[in-house]
């Protein structure tokens, strides 16, 4: 029944799309999609209960603190050096403590002002910025999402150039829609020779993102895509939703040396998706049943039904 309750809301289908569109890509094998959802489902009915949509997605963005579930996407390789985005909080939590101490650069979000931007491009330069033991992405999941540095980099250069808010565009062009005003965003760019294993990011990994799309079954690329929350919004119905190239990344361990390079993005200063209230739940669910439509297309049969033809499970 748990198929069955994601049908309910818009939010529950997007997941059921992306479900979908993996299997019939071949994108990550039926067995792990299987093995995955059944580990949900026997968690909720565990719980002996009934369960709603939230319900559903909060078990699924639970069960992928499991790293046992997490990078079962195609293999990715490439020669090109990737970036990723982070909040300023998470980026300051790598630092030494020393080094952030010696230069005043605050852990607390709504302290940072542009003064501190500077502070922070210095004390990267140190050659003991991290902190020991800490790596890039979460060590529970065992991953983080990256995408090509070059695009990044053209992308900034092309936002001085129209004095466009870098930070807004990055939040869009990447489809990450929980970045809000006020959030101050820091890109790390790694080397290519620096990650072990990549792969294309499927619905597992994306747990309750809900603007996460499974590559198109027309795309040329091997890399996963994101959807560009600038094209996204209602009423826009342009198809020409796509953003930059994404895959996830294993972990990497910076108790060895890894040439790294951080930049500031800078501070988000709209909400995403032209929204006025990101906790008005009828503007939530207008959204959603927007982007649901983007991404399944004229669609009309049972997601969960299609799932279940493909896989074994109640």
């Amino acid at each position: 029944m748990m198929l069955e309750t994601l049908e309910e809301s818009c939010s529950g289908a997007i997941v059921l799309a992306n479900i979908k569109q993996a299997l019939a890509n071949g994108d990550i094998p039926p067995k792990d999609v299987e093995k995955f959802l059944k580990a949900c489902q026997d968690h909720l009915t565990k719980q002996n209960k009934e369960f709603s949509v939230n319900d559903v997605l909060n078990v699924m963005e639970k069960k992928i603190k499991n790293k046992e579930f997490t990078l079962k996407g195609k293999k990715l390789k490439t020669s090109k050096d990737i970036s990723t985005i982070m909040h300023w909080s998470f980026a300051v939590e790598m630092m030494n403590p020393t080094i952030r101490s010696r230069h005043t650069i605050p852990a607390i979000q709504n302290k940072v002002q542009p003064k501190h931007y500077q502070n922070f491009v210095e004390a990267a330069n140190e050659s003991n910025f991290f902190s020991k033991k800490v790596c890039i992405g979460d060590k529970k999941r065992g991953f983080f999402w990256a995408t090509i540095r070059d695009d990044v980099n053209a992308l900034r250069t092309e936002c001085e150039k129209n004095g466009v808010n870098f930070a807004n565009r990055i939040r869009d062009i990447l489809g990450l829609i929980h970045f809000i005003p006020k959030a101050c965003l820091v890109e790390i760019q790694i080397e290519a020779k620096s990650v072990k294993k990549m792969t294309l990011p499927t619905f597992i990994e994306a747990g309750k993102h809900l603007r996460f799309k499974a590559r198109s079954s027309s795309s040329t690329s091997d890399f996963g895509q994101t959807c560009d929350l600038g094209k996204t919004c209602p009423p826009n119905e342009n198809n020409d939703h796509h953003g930059l190239p994404e895959a996830v990344v294993e972990c990497i361990s910076l108790e060895q040396p890894h040439r790294l390079q951080l930049k500031i993005v800078g501070c988000v200063k709209t909400l995403p998706e032209g929204r006025t209230n990101m906790d008005d739940p009828k503007e939530q669910e207008s959204h959603d049943c927007h982007f649901l439509k983007l991404i399944a297309g004229s669609y009309e049969g049972s997601l969960a039904e299609a799932i279940k033809k493909v896989i074994n499970i109640n």
